[in-house]
């Protein structure tokens, strides 16, 4: 059983999803038989290649939010949720940076079975510990935690290597109408957008809740 779950390396909602997913193939009977790709979305792909300023100011400024204040809240909101997931997020101070080279570095991850693990390690790194994922130094230092090559990966972010996968994922997600992240997708069926609870992404699963 395949799942595909389209995630951006920014999003805390994508981190939320991520441990439900988690707590909820623990549950399920079928557990070896399911493989996990993580494909590559972002949620603001013509963004700026450099960090634009805090986040709070710039969801108003893309009418996300009507105010700082409003962005706040729901931030809080955020904050409570992860808190129940075991994360501790600060989605308040996340530099809002272009996360295309880290879907690359995701990508090169996964050509070395380190998929998963480099997703929580970007994940981490940007939404708890407010990493710039736009900084290549930032990326080696994530990359080389997770076990990869410090020399492969500088090589790969020097060039344009995994372009096409992750130019690739977002074609896919058009063709899917995958617009939000995380989406979680299963035989073609996708759970409601967002971070569905662990009994809803069971039933996606075919597991009967109760």
């Amino acid at each position: 059983m395949r799942v595909e779950v389209w995630v951006d390396v920014l999003c805390p909602w994508g981190y939320i999803g991520k441990r439900r997913l988690e707590r909820a193939l623990s549950r399920f009977d079928r557990r070896a038989e399911v493989d996990i790709v993580w494909r590559s979305l972002e949620l603001d792909p013509d963004g700026p290649r450099s960090p634009a300023g805090p986040l709070p100011d710039l969801l108003v400024e893309y009418g996300v939010y009507e105010s700082r204040r409003a962005a706040l809240r729901q931030f809080e909101l955020i904050t409570y949720l992860g808190h129940q997931e075991g994360l501790e997020l600060r989605p308040a101070t996340v530099v809002p940076a272009n996360s295309f080279d880290a879907h690359r570095l995701l990508h090169l991850a996964s050509e070395h079975g380190q998929g998963d693990a480099m997703l929580e390690r970007l994940l981490h790194g940007c939404l708890t510990e407010n990493a710039d994922l736009s900084d290549h130094g930032a990326l080696v230092t994530l990359g080389r935690e997770v076990g990869l090559d410090s020399a492969e990966i500088w090589a790969v972010l020097d060039s344009d290597a995994y372009a096409g996968s992750v130019l690739a994922d977002r074609d896919l997600a058009r063709e899917r109408g995958v617009r939000g992240s995380p989406t979680f997708v299963v035989g073609g069926h996708a759970a409601p957008l967002g971070a569905p609870s662990v009994d809803k992404l069971l039933e996606l699963l075919g597991q009967p809740v109760g």
